[in-house]
């Protein structure tokens, strides 16, 4: 035990606080974007935002997680990662450009019930597809790093292109407070990030080789299972903003968006479920080690995120200050903003620990499970404004947990 402390303890210690410092920076970014932004405008900016997701859910359908999974058992084998890497590099170019289509073919039934001009929809769409082909490759050299806790490289990539964000964002929004304008400002922010990224890899990988087509039968039996859940979770994911896109006001778009926000918080949790329980995971073989883990992990994360919880019920004013005067009325939606993404980070957790054993079976169950809380909840409730899209958000990522908690369950029963 103190020897894995000893081991252990500097490498998190590192991680978690480099990581830390690059959210906080990016909240302080999202947060200047806020107000810097009109409703109209930040309301666009968040319709921008819902491509870019989109993208780039909808161009990976859980490659990465393949090259977490495989690539943790090669790891030291340069060849074999680069290998690796460079075939699930080529299936995700050839996603990209479905995905793309699929943007263009979305939008104008996003932006006719509102009065957004066609040539602000057109800038705001360019630097988004820009931006979804350099967070391809971004995403998969950050699965590098975590593969070999590279906890400094990680936090010279992420501090980069958090700062530079910052940097620009700040200049640019304050004389051009236009969505167009921020989204750009991301793009450059990427492109840094992955230039930085790419040299960090070096030393693990080399993306000159050529792909290394034995993996290729079993990274599409890793994937094939997770496909329509994946392709599914590329709009389900959003399904609030894109839902309130067609029946609600621009106003509500923007609310959604900016108590949205809150989640940032808990996007620092999530970078463990890469950087540490995966690659972890991943090399148990004993059915009781996996279990008392697992256990022991879920108690400590339902004690943290139930002191944050009980902050968003009790003071929802002060959290409410870090939006600016816009949104300072939403005082009654604030538990549901927290909520929604709590529930969601422990779905994000207990799929992490079923692909680190290679367990994909079963994933179309959320599908269905989704599916009929959105058809009830339509229905009986619908989705036109602020409130409800959040309560919408919070039923999915529910009945999302619920499935993973039951694959995970099986999981373990069918242990060999």
């Amino acid at each position: 035990m103190y020897i894995k402390l000893k081991r252990w303890g500097p490498l998190l210690s590192r991680f978690l606080g480099g990581q830390a410092l690059v959210q906080i920076v990016n909240l302080c970014t999202a947060f200047l974007v806020l107000r810097f932004l009109s409703i109209d405008e930040y309301a666009l900016f968040i319709i921008a935002g819902f491509y870019l997701n989109i993208g780039s859910v909808g161009s990976d359908l859980n490659l990465s997680t393949a090259l977490s999974t495989f690539g943790a058992r090669v790891a030291n084998n340069r060849f074999a990662l680069s290998g690796l890497f460079v075939m699930i590099s080529k299936l995700r170019r050839r996603l990209y450009y479905i995905l793309m289509l699929i943007i263009l073919s979305i939008t104008p039934y996003m932006i006719k019930s509102h009065k957004w001009e066609i040539e602000s929809i057109l800038l705001v769409l360019f630097p988004v597809l820009l931006s979804i082909w350099v967070q391809q490759k971004l995403t998969l050299r950050t699965v590098v790093m975590n593969i070999h806790h590279d906890s400094i490289g990680l936090f010279r990539v992420g501090i980069v292109g958090a700062i530079i964000r910052l940097l620009i964002t700040s200049i640019f929004c304050f004389q051009w407070p236009f969505a167009m304008v921020a989204v750009g400002c991301n793009l450059m922010a990427l492109t840094f990030a992955n230039i930085i990224a790419k040299k960090t890899c070096f030393t693990y990988i080399d993306e000159q080789q050529p792909a290394d087509e034995s993996y290729s039968e079993n990274v599409k039996k890793f994937i094939y299972p997770l496909i329509p859940v994946a392709a599914y979770f590329t709009i389900q994911g959003q399904i609030s903003i894109m839902l309130v896109g067609f029946f609600g006001s621009a106003n509500a778009i923007a609310e959604v968006g900016a108590l949205t926000r809150f989640g940032q918080i808990f996007a620092f949790f999530s970078v463990l479920n890469g950087f540490l329980f995966q690659p972890i995971f991943s090399k148990i073989d004993n059915k009781n080690e996996f279990i008392n883990k697992t256990v022991f992990i879920t108690l400590i994360l339902v004690i943290g995120f139930g002191l944050l919880m009980g902050s968003a019920w009790i003071f929802p004013e002060k959290w409410l200050l870090l939006l600016g005067k816009n949104y300072i009325t939403l005082q009654d939606e604030v538990l549901l903003a927290f909520a929604g993404p709590i529930i969601s980070y422990f779905y994000g957790f207990f799929f992490t620990l079923l692909a680190a054993r290679a367990f994909t079976q079963g994933q179309y169950w959320y599908v269905a499970a989704t599916l009929i809380v959105q058809i009830l909840f339509i229905m009986l409730i619908g989705v036109d404004t602020t409130h409800k899209a959040l309560q919408l958000n919070v039923a999915n990522a529910t009945a999302t947990m619920v499935v993973e908690i039951i694959l995970l369950y099986r999981l373990i029963k069918k242990w060999q």
